[in-house]
């Protein structure tokens, strides 16, 4: 019994010491980061970074790659962070676009050949200065979040929003499972609507 319980012990310092190696592993990675995406004008540099084991580390990395790639439009490494098939539960601006009486899909399937055909990054076309920074993002078994802020200085358009040039910097938050090659195959995108409203001189009134 006592053999038992001297085992089990040894085993939780390892699984401890395991965890603690690899979230000092993230960390160290922080101070150099790895190459932008192409046509990024720098990479997106992330605080806080935990990761669970190295296919966590690898999920993290690959989610950082697809934010790099979405600020530069384009889809270079498509094929090493998405799967055939990427189930996007909600979208970003899904609650402000239902706020402003547009008709919302929901739950959309997104097959990875047709998106290589789509022209990238149409919700930010009418932007200038697009940049992302992630605050903190953590990587557990085969699932990743993440919090960053999105800056931008909108010159027409954005989200649907017109802008006189007004500069944005609002928090974004995204759940995003992968699966065994590191590809992300469903994802949740949640935007601060209420605050970009804000930063483009909206006015919102509450009912009377």
């Amino acid at each position: 019994m006592k053999n038992m319980k001297h085992l089990a012990a040894v085993l939780a310092v390892f699984a401890l010491a395991t965890s603690l190696q690899w979230v000092s592993a993230a960390a160290a990675a922080e101070t150099a980061p790895a190459a932008p995406a192409a046509g990024a004008k720098e990479p997106i540099h992330a605080g806080r970074w935990v990761a669970s084991s190295p296919a966590a580390e690898r999920n993290i990395r690959n989610f950082i790659l697809s934010q790099e790639e979405g600020v530069a439009g384009n889809r270079e490494h498509l094929d090493q962070y998405m799967a055939p098939e990427f189930v996007a539960e909600t979208r970003g601006d899904e609650s402000l676009q239902r706020l402003l009486g547009n008709p919302m899909p929901g739950r959309m399937v997104v097959h990875r050949d047709e998106s290589k055909k789509r022209v990238p990054n149409k919700d930010f076309a009418g932007v200038e200065g697009h940049k992302r920074t992630i605050d903190e993002i953590y990587g557990v078994g085969n699932e990743v979040v993440a919090k960053w802020h999105l800056q931008a200085v909108v010159k027409s358009e954005m989200f649907g929003l017109k802008g006189k040039g007004q500069t944005i910097d609002l928090i974004e938050v995204a759940f995003i499972r992968f699966d065994k090659e590191g590809r992300m195959t469903q994802g949740w995108f949640r935007v601060d609507s209420a605050e970009l409203l804000r930063q483009l001189d909206y006015k919102v009134q509450a009912p009377q």
